[in-house]
C-alpha cells in the first residue's frame, strides 16, 4: 500500500503542472531548510516547473553537497516558470515555535515567486507542501494571497521535483 501513495501522489501533481501560456492551473512546490539548525533563519523555497520537467541531480537538498545545490540553483532560477525564496528569522521562531515558523517561511517564498511571476502574467494555483502540514490561511492573507488549493505530500522532496 506504502508503494501506491508516492506513485500517485507524483501523477496528480505531473498532471497540474502547466506553462503560463495555456492558462491552466499551475502548480508550486514548497519547502524548508534550516529547521534542525541551532541557530538562524529558516529558509523556504517555492518553485514551479513546467510540465515533464527534469533535471538531473535534483534532489533533496540535504542529501546534495553545497556545490551541487550551488550549481542546481543557478539551472532551477534559469529553467523555472517561477521561484521565490522566504526566511523566518529567529525572533519569530521563538514566537510562533519552529513549525509555525517553517511555515510562514514557506509562505513567503510563494509571495515572493508571485511578485516574480505577476510581471509575466501567471500566478500559482495549487501549491504541494513538504510534509504533513499545509500553509495556514492567515499566512496567505498576510501578504494578500487568496488561499491557493493545497497538499500536504509526506517525503515531498523525495517524490515530487518542485519540492525538492
Amino acid at each position: 500500500m506504502a508503494n501506491t501513495q508516492p506513485k500517485r501522489v507524483v501523477e496528480v501533481q505531473a498532471s497540474l503542472f502547466s506553462c503560463p501560456e495555456s492558462g491552466a492551473v499551475l502548480t508550486a512546490g514548497v519547502d524548508e531548510a534550516g529547521r534542525g539548525c541551532f541557530a538562524g533563519p529558516v529558509v523556504a523555497g517555492a518553485v514551479i516547473f513546467s510540465d515533464g520537467f527534469d533535471l538531473v541531480g535534483l534532489d533533496d537538498s540535504k542529501a546534495l553537497s553545497p556545490d551541487e545545490r550551488a550549481s542546481l540553483a543557478v539551472d532551477i532560477r534559469a529553467l523555472a516558470l517561477g521561484w521565490g525564496v522566504g526566511l523566518a528569522w529567529m525572533d519569530e521562531i521563538a514566537k510562533l515555535n519552529i513549525l509555525q515558523a517553517s511555515l510562514l517561511s514557506m509562505a513567503r517564498a510563494i509571495a515572493a515567486m508571485r511578485r516574480r511571476m505577476r510581471e509575466k502574467g501567471a500566478v500559482p494555483g495549487i501549491v504541494m507542501v513538504d510534509g504533513t502540514h499545509v500553509i495556514p490561511a492567515q499566512y496567505y492573507r498576510m501578504f494578500g494571497i487568496p488561499l491557493p488549493e493545497q497538499h500536504a505530500v509526506i517525503d515531498g522532496d523525495a517524490l515530487v521535483p518542485s519540492i525538492s
